[in-house]
């Protein structure tokens, strides 16, 4: 049974003192108001089984790409234009090689396009998003410009999975920096990761019921903060891009240099 699972208990696991109604696990109400205490994670099931599968594929997405045996040499540029840096490791002729094809870029920036990067670990977008069913038709788009729940670019940001809390390429970002961080000392230290914890902790009264759940889930993965375009700030519910958020993300993509 699910709720025995280790691996699923989290999501049915409520905290001591989440109150039940007639509805739950779901929303007692529809309010839409930021601190309702309705909108609390533990009345949302869906939301909390999107955000644990989202962690279980970031898990098997770094460990697929550090065991690939072009981790050892592309491990940081992967990383680099993963976080979207501004000046990211320039492509040399084993990223070619590695593609078979000629280099595209992201937009008018200098990172690889999205495809290509996964590309080079032998993946595709539909073996890392996984709003849709794999075959679904939805993965070939490339332009996200007119519906911000599409895959695609945005300017020169592709819109990846987001599910509510860090999108599928924050959540393989972290993974893959405290992996290099081991590997290059001048990368220890400069991350302080995003969590489930840390970013709702102000919502004192939804947090009280999503304490147990939250923690769990931190302990299934972290994120490093990507920046995104203004236009999806409202729309996908995001935290901002504050300046420390911002000094973080600058001191990463200078170190992996």
């Amino acid at each position: 049974m699910a709720p025995e699972h280790p691996r699923y208990r989290p999501l049915f696991d409520g905290d001591a003192e989440a109150p039940r109604s007639e509805t739950f696990p779901y929303r007692p109400d529809v309010d839409t108001e930021i601190h309702a205490r309705s909108r609390a994670f533990a009345y949302r099931p869906g939301l909390r089984l999107g955000i644990l599968l989202n962690r279980l594929q970031a898990r098997s997405l770094v460990a697929h790409v550090t065991g690939h045996p072009r981790y050892a040499s592309l491990g940081a540029f992967f990383l680099s234009h993963l976080l979207a840096c501004r000046d990211p490791i320039a492509p040399g002729p084993e990223v070619g090689a590695a593609l078979g094809e000629p280099i595209r870029r992201a937009g008018t920036s200098a990172r690889i396009h999205y495809r290509q990067l996964w590309k080079l670990f032998d993946l595709e977008v539909r073996d890392v998003d996984i709003r849709y069913a794999y075959a679904h038709e939805g993965y070939r788009s490339d332009d996200a410009s007119g519906n911000p729940m599409a895959v695609g670019y945005v300017g020169a940001y592709w819109n990846a999975y987001f599910d509510g809390s860090a999108t599928i390429d924050e959540l393989v970002a972290h993974g893959l920096y405290e992996d290099q961080a081991k590997r290059r000392p001048a990368l220890a230290g400069l991350v302080t990761p995003s969590g489930l914890d840390r970013k709702y902790r102000h919502l004192e009264e939804r947090y009280a019921v999503d304490r147990a759940f939250f923690a769990a889930m931190d302990a299934a993965g972290q994120w490093i903060p990507i920046p995104y375009p203004k236009s999806l700030h409202d729309v996908h519910h995001r935290e901002g891009f504050p300046a420390s958020h911002a000094a973080q993300h600058d001191a990463v993509c200078a170190a992996l240099r």
